[in-house]
């Protein structure tokens, strides 16, 4: 086989998609610009309510709306709270709105 078949042969056989690596304070970022309201005291701390410590945490991220935030996580922001375990679904919501590219995220979460 001529190395312009393999390449393309293999080219089939593989499936690429995107990698984004970021720091925990980015994402934290992104999602007080996109959900903080003036009722919220602090800004969105991704360690704590996610309940994590140095480490990395890995999000898959897609547009097609299906993991994006629920209207329960709407009220609690309008009220001025920070839902727990939902950097996932902020990420989707934010991806979903065409503010953030499909992808797997690999977050570092080291301080």
């Amino acid at each position: 086989m001529k190395p312009s078949e393999l390449k393309e042969q293999f080219g089939k056989r593989l499936d690429t998609r995107t990698t984004v690596h970021c720091d925990y304070r980015d994402i934290e970022w992104v999602i007080d610009q996109a959900f903080k309201t003036e009722k919220h005291k602090h800004g969105y701390e991704l360690p704590c309510l996610e309940e994590i410590g140095q480490t990395t945490m890995s999000v898959k991220v897609d547009s097609s709306g299906k993991y994006c935030l629920e209207e329960r996580h709407f009220d609690m922001l309008k009220a001025g709270k920070w839902p727990n375990f939902s950097t996932s679904a902020f990420l989707n919501t934010l991806c979903a709105r065409g503010i953030i590219p499909v992808g797997e995220y690999i977050i570092d979460v080291t301080w």
